[in-house]
């Protein structure tokens, strides 16, 4: 219960992370900040959807 509470907090966040970083890819011209951004980007994904596959095991 307390793991689903977590995720259910942490996603949303994630969320708002993923839309701050998709802002300022938008706004870059620089290539070196593009690629940094885009390697956050990547990462955050990945979390984002190893917690929903696990707040879907949870709610099983």
């Amino acid at each position: 219960q307390r793991e689903l509470e977590t995720i259910e907090k942490e996603i949303p966040e994630f969320e708002g992370k993923r839309a701050t970083i998709l802002e300022q890819l938008n706004n870059e011209t620089d290539y070196e900040k593009i690629s940094k951004l885009s390697a956050e980007l990547e990462s955050l994904a990945e979390k984002l959807e190893n917690h929903e596959m696990r707040w879907l095991e949870l709610q099983d």
